[in-house]
């Protein structure tokens, strides 16, 4: 891949470096706004745990722990103890505190969009290719979306696109750095997460593709290949532990994934989560099309159209295949966020392909026309009502201005009783508050929630077991239920029942109503004993 297109001498480079430039803006504009409008919602709130377990004991790698892989609650304590806590003091739950919070992923992303530049103007070998990638990636709805999020896609789509840079130079030039790069990176990978292992899967797949041209680097590949096994050993057992925790689950999260579900992925990955048909189907068939013309339209240079095909496809195949045949599937849209930025190339290589810049412009325009109202389904928080389009998606209630309520209203012997997990992280990272539990029925809950999310004494040390309600308030002065609402949570018989009881044997005496969220103060009935001592 090492050799110019006579393509390069058409077009200056001043102009190119123009047009990254208003990429970068551009991609940085659109990850910034509204990057604190919403809640920490639970998968932020599990970063923000988790991040208390990196201590010198090394407990963050305890599978009784800790289910993910490290380095997400690592990154989280460096940049928000290390430097936000240190640096600010902004209320925890104020909106300051979110942005800064969520700032981490963001400037990752964004840094990601010149490397989306550099990595696929080395695989075209065509500078204009690489800012049409580098834009596509900066507008995409899906990538925006995780660059919003303390999550670790961010930084891994970041990662995964340095170690395809080294794959790149290791390949053509043979230099050492560049293996001892990808060899780093690539474990590192694996560290951050666990799905990391299917992207070290495709890299080799390209390698046994190519083979032949390459065939002088082969030892250099397999010590590589080597050395990465040993890194990511321990990895790979705390991987195989998470297996096992899914392999014991009873109750599905979502469901099987089927031959559509390859083309609903990478729909995903062009066009995000939104419900807006009229917009994302056009836009599907549109980079489809073109990714398909991208990589055709590189057969002399058929190394770059495999590494394209591959990187892109051989991740979401595959284990649209492998979670197809299994009890509790485990396929995730955003767990293949690296292939839709290897993806972008392949649109981008296809726009140029197209040789007559006006028939490129007009591509551009198209994609820029169906994209916005993708956009703007994520800025306002509208999400596909489909399973199969939604994976891993849920609602993102206000816990934040609830919690900030909550703490200005606590009096001692009051506890807070929420209706569902999804709810405790963030309430444990917005509110200074001992008593908070979530409320459950019965014993019988704790059984249902074991078989649904598996890791018992995970579930027991990180307080999210459902505690029976009679339990959980049997001291309480006051009892303040937090239930939610909306797409997510709209079957709650359970929550029914507990609203039910505390009705009956309290007295409600105060509801106020946030986003997705019911926040209602109960009392003690004046028939009603406390079994609590005088306070401490």
């Amino acid at each position: 891949m090492s050799m110019q297109s006579d393509r390069d001498s058409a077009w200056p480079l001043r102009p190119v470096a123009l047009c990254l430039l208003i990429a970068v803006l551009l991609g940085a504009a659109l990850r910034l706004y509204h990057l604190a409008e919403c809640s920490i919602w639970y998968d932020e709130g599990a970063s923000l745990y988790l991040r208390h377990l990196v201590d010198a004991h090394g407990t963050i790698l305890d599978p009784h722990e800790n289910n993910e892989a490290p380095m997400n609650a690592v990154l989280t304590r460096i940049w928000y103890d290390g430097i936000v806590r240190s640096l600010t003091h902004y209320p925890v739950t104020s909106a300051q505190n979110d942005f800064l919070i969520r700032l981490m992923p963001c400037l990752l992303s964004i840094f990601s969009i010149p490397l989306v530049f550099v990595v696929a103007r080395r695989v075209l070998q065509d500078p204009w290719a690489g800012v049409i990638a580098a834009l596509l990636f900066a507008v995409s709805p899906y990538q925006i979306k995780y660059a919003q999020e303390l999550r670790i896609y961010a930084f891994y789509t970041f990662i995964g696109l340095l170690a395809l840079y080294c794959l790149l130079r290791a390949l053509d030039e043979n230099r050492t750095w560049a293996w001892i790069g990808l060899v780093a990176l690539l474990s590192l990978a694996v560290y951050s997460h666990f799905f990391a292992v299917w992207t070290i899967f495709s890299f080799n797949a390209y390698y046994l593709c190519v083979i032949w041209p390459y065939r002088r680097h082969f030892w250099r590949w397999v010590a590589a290949n080597v050395a990465i096994l040993v890194l990511i050993a321990y990895a790979l057992k705390l991987a195989f532990f998470m297996n096992e925790v899914v392999k014991s689950l009873v109750y599905t999260w979502y469901p099987n994934p089927t031959w559509k579900s390859v083309f609903i992925t990478f729909k995903t990955l062009m066009a995000g989560y939104g419900p807006s048909v009229w917009a994302y189907w056009p836009l599907f068939l549109i980079t489809f099309g073109l990714f398909l013309l991208g990589v055709a339209a590189q057969y002399k240079r058929w190394t770059a159209g495999a590494l394209l095909a591959l990187l892109t496809f051989v991740p979401i195949i595959a284990n649209a295949i492998l979670w197809s045949h299994r009890h509790f599937s485990f396929y995730e849209d955003r767990l293949f966020i690296f292939s839709g930025a290897v993806g972008v190339m392949g649109v981008a290589a296809g726009l140029r392909a197209l040789k007559k810049p006006w028939l490129t412009g007009l591509g551009l325009a198209a994609i820029a026309a169906f994209t916005m109202p993708c956009l703007n389904d994520y800025y306002a928080h509208r999400v596909h009502p489909v399973p199969s389009h939604n994976m891993g998606i849920w609602d993102k209630v206000d816990c934040r201005a609830a919690a900030a309520y909550l703490q200005s209203n606590l009096k001692e012997g009051d506890v807070v009783g929420l209706a569902s997990h999804f709810t405790m992280y963030p309430f444990k990272h917005y509110l200074d508050w001992p008593k908070i539990c979530r409320l459950g029925d019965s014993r019988h809950d704790e059984t249902v929630f074991i078989k649904t999310q598996g890791n018992a004494p995970l579930l027991r040390s990180h307080g999210l077991m459902p505690v029976p309600k009679e339990e959980a308030t049997r001291d309480a002065r006051r009892v303040w239920f937090v239930e939610t609402f909306g797409r997510t949570f709209d079957w709650q018989p359970t929550t029914d029942l507990i609203r039910h009881w505390l009705d009956e044997h309290w007295a409600a005496t105060e509801r106020h109503t946030f986003h997705g969220l019911h926040v209602t103060l109960y009392e003690r009935k004046a028939t009603q004993p406390s079994t609590s001592g005088p306070p401490s």
